[in-house]
């Protein structure tokens, strides 16, 4: 009888444990990315004030502005780069964390797609290149 109670024991602590707990998927990628700096395909090198984070989680991208609102879409991560999708979104709103539009593209668009590829990453520091070829460099926050 005390053999069954402890394998009941020991099958309750194993559930309780193991259950609906959704660890991170991508590793160190994940998480919240703060911008130091933004460096532009014409040489232009904007430093951050600090206050615009990536925060990547599973399948979901964060674009947060310390302090006021942010932007949620997808993404879609591989070891070497990732794609991010975002819908009814403010162009302007996204060049703080370095995507950019021509000036001819409407202010808020239906939908937005970017790509980019990790250049470099480790555990606190990551460098991003869009396909516009606006590099970004990230702190792991």
């Amino acid at each position: 009888m005390k053999k069954i109670y402890t394998i009941l024991l020991v099958a309750i602590i194993a559930v309780a444990l193991g259950s609906c707990r959704k660890l991170a998927l991508h590793g160190d990628f994940s998480g919240m990315w703060q911008v130091l700096t933004i460096e532009y395909p014409d040489g232009t090198l904007v430093e951050s004030n600090h206050d615009y984070y990536y925060c990547f989680n599973r399948n979901v991208v964060m674009l947060r502005e310390y302090g006021n609102k942010y932007v949620i879409g997808n993404m879609v991560y591989h070891e070497t780069d990732f794609s991010l999708q975002f819908f009814r979104v403010s162009t302007r709103y996204l060049s703080n964390w370095g995507m950019t539009m021509p000036d001819s593209a409407p202010q808020v668009l239906d939908e937005f797609v970017v790509h980019f590829t990790v250049d470099e990453r480790n555990s606190k520091h990551m460098v991003i290149t869009s396909d516009e070829g606006i590099t970004v460099t990230l702190r792991k926050y």
